[in-house]
């Protein structure tokens, strides 16, 4: 079926046999995604691993992410991370005691902090650039991209429909925020002492490999602020998921019954008196 969003032809495939003709056979023709003004502007003119052509780059950027994220080494990483921002938690939690938290707030900033330990080897949370903090600008910057832009339906002239609405404006106000944020990032790993391939965490690891010429991979300053923009974006959108109530009580309990950060978790939480279901439902 054949549908025509503003002046933009989209075919519709909903038999089974074309979709496997689509998603399997001729996956490599079909896997690109839509060109759009919103990941244009913000992950420098599609410079990332999501948005990006299927072509040389991506198969680099894949490689990277997989080699140096995925791998064995990381692992550990992510649980030294986690270790240290869930005590960080705890530790929160066991002082306000049956005072309301926002849960939203405080997942987003655990996850967060761990993301910042992994990929910038220090957690940002609650670091101010220009007055705004990483949070609000994430935010805003996936509200931006997530709504509605004429572009996206007529290619040929929507752009000057975003210029008169504002809607330009607003997307480039986004992008230099998060664009200073990580040129900060950058400058800093720059300027630091040299570390060991043991404590190398993503932003290292970018940056070598966009000056070693041996590896046949080099990386400019916009394609690694990129990779570390959808790192970092779709992390944080899937963060700000909704969590029912029943959902929550039941991970967290699974956590405790596993074994994972037993011997902390409960040690706190009895000594605060949050040992009861309803206590830690209060305090979530």
């Amino acid at each position: 079926m054949l549908l025509h969003l503003g002046s933009t032809p989209t075919l519709v495939i909903s038999s089974p046999n074309f979709a496997e003709q689509v998603l399997k056979t001729h996956d490599t023709t079909f896997c690109t995604r839509p060109r759009s003004p919103g990941p244009k502007r913000i992950f420098y003119n599609y410079s990332d691993v999501v948005f990006t052509p299927y072509g040389d780059h991506w198969r680099n950027a894949r490689k990277i992410f997989v080699s140096h994220l995925l791998s064995t080494k990381n692992d550990r990483s992510f649980f030294r991370a986690r270790e240290v921002e869930v005590g960080n938690l705890i530790d929160y939690l066991s002082r306000v005691g049956a005072n309301p938290v926002n849960l939203d707030e405080k997942i987003f900033g655990l996850v967060g902090g761990v993301i910042g330990q992994v990929a910038f080897g220090k957690s940002y949370k609650g670091k101010q650039f220009e007055g705004h903090e990483l949070k609000d600008i994430m935010d805003e910057t996936m509200n931006m991209v997530d709504s509605f832009s004429a572009g996206d339906f007529f290619p040929s002239f929507g752009w000057i429909v975003d210029y008169l609405s504002g809607h330009k404006g607003r997307l480039d106000k986004c992008f230099y925020k998060l664009d200073g944020y990580f040129r900060m990032v950058l400058e800093e790993h720059r300027h630091r002492e040299t570390r060991e391939d043991d404590d190398e965490d993503l932003v290292d690891v970018l940056i070598r490999l966009s000056n070693d010429e041996e590896n046949g991979v080099h990386l400019s300053n916009e394609q690694i602020k990129a990779m570390l923009m959808v790192w970092y974006s779709f992390t944080f959108a899937d963060v700000l998921y909704y969590i029912p109530h029943h959902t929550y009580m039941t991970i967290v309990y699974s956590n405790l019954h596993r074994g994972v950060f037993v011997s902390q978790l409960t040690t706190r939480l009895l000594a605060t008196g949050l040992e009861s279901e309803k206590s830690l439902s209060i305090c979530l």
